[in-house]
């Protein structure tokens, strides 16, 4: 787990730093710190480099060369480095605006420090909140996957635990399940190394890890291609976690290039339900990856019969029932360019009501009396028998369940 640069003005060593250019990139996320004292030559510098570092240079070797210095924002750019933290003393007096202009164009975060801050307590102070975040992630981690995962951890035991991290469970929470739409095919299709999957998924999470600072203080955890939330449940209604949350979808196709479907369980005031969120979570992205739908937000609460359908383990069970009921119209439609299949749907869902079906369809009452008849003669089932009529209804369901 990593910090972003907004983070190091809490640091004491940096109390005197100051931020020149690049705050719309404060959000940057800082994995190392490299301190380089004396730059030679700047791609040698940078080579060994893998991304998310901050730099902190003294300025030897550079001056006030200004185009050493655009060389040097560049290669953060291509580099995806954190940000530059330039020491103000005998060898660089002030910034160039050249290179404030291209700190801002590439939102990296540009800052100063005072020459007499040592640079040997600023490492430190980093490196060392750094592995302490570090060690509170495993912590966290360790804390989600006793609740969401093992069996036999009491309450008490759980609440202790949840002190000692620094939150409180009192309130009600409720789990959110986030996984990219399409991501095996998305590998696949990109022929994607090993290594760069696991840089791209390490992106998706600190994605998540960022909205979570910005708007709950809640927690993460990757599993199996999904990131899992567990989040305070009192902190916005339905809709604004809603609005929230498809934000959060924006951010994650502007960061790696691929939308991101999520499933929401219901909040729940005890630590032992919290499975239970999460498992409705799942259900509810299982449903939606059903339908073939993305980018998608699902409540399970809101989910109605499709929960119940989603439960179904054996699929095969559900196109049975859904051709057994509808087929034979389909099939009729299809040959005679007739609409048995919209005329039963309107018929249930006003509740067999002849008139308002009628009305609705723009048609006959006669017309529909026999296209009601056709179907009975077609399925072989009744319509004044109610649970034939559910089963109708049931067979909808299961068409809108697999609909793409």
């Amino acid at each position: 787990m990593s910090i972003c640069c907004q983070e190091l003005f809490a640091l004491p060593s940096l109390k005197s730093l100051k931020l020149i250019a690049g705050k719309e990139g404060l959000d940057r996320n800082i994995r190392w710190v490299y301190a380089a004292e004396v730059i030679e030559d700047v791609t040698e510098l940078t080579q060994w480099l893998h991304g998310g570092e901050l730099v902190i240079i003294t300025g030897i070797g550079i001056r006030n060369k200004e185009a050493v210095f655009i060389e040097l924002m560049e290669k953060i750019h291509e580099k995806n480095l954190a940000g530059l933290i330039v020491c103000i003393g005998p060898y660089i007096e002030k910034i160039p605006t050249s290179v404030i202009e291209l700190a801002n164009t590439f939102n990296i975060p540009l800052f100063t420090l005072p020459w007499e801050v040592p640079l040997v307590e600023v490492t430190q102070d980093i490196c060392t909140y750094l592995i302490h975040r570090e060690r509170q992630c495993n912590e966290v981690e360790q804390f989600l996957q006793q609740i969401l995962f093992l069996e036999g951890e009491n309450s008490k035991s759980l609440k202790e635990q949840a002190a000692l991290i620094g939150h409180d469970f009192d309130q009600s929470h409720r789990v959110i399940v986030i996984k990219l739409d399409n991501f095996a095919s998305f590998i696949k299709d990109n022929q994607m190394k090993e290594s760069t999957v696991i840089a791209f998924k390490k992106e998706f999470q600190q994605i998540i890890e960022n909205f979570l600072k910005d708007t709950y203080k809640g927690f993460s955890l990757f599993v199996n291609d999904a990131i899992i939330m567990l989040v305070n449940g009192e902190i916005f209604d339905k809709q604004m976690l809603r609005t929230t949350l498809s934000l959060l979808q924006e951010k994650i196709q502007q960061g790696i290039g691929l939308t991101a479907s999520i499933g929401i369980g219901t909040k729940y005031n005890q630590l032992s339900q919290y499975r239970k969120s999460m498992e409705e979570a799942r259900q509810a992205l299982k449903v939606s990856n059903q339908k073939n739908h993305k980018n998608e937000i699902i409540f399970y609460e809101e989910m109605g019969i499709f929960s119940l359908l989603g439960e179904v383990e054996n699929l095969k069970v559900l196109k049975k029932i859904h051709k057994r009921m509808l087929i034979p119209l389909y099939e009729y439609d299809k040959i005679n360019e007739t609409h048995l299949v919209e005329t039963l749907k309107r018929f249930l869902e006003n509740s067999k009501n002849m008139h308002a079906t009628a009305k609705q369809l723009f048609i006959h009452r006669n017309t529909l009396k026999y296209r009601l008849e056709k179907i009975e003669q077609l399925t072989g089932y009744a319509l004044n028998n109610q649970e034939d009529c559910f089963h109708f209804q049931l067979a909808y369901y299961i068409h809108d369940f697999f609909k793409e």
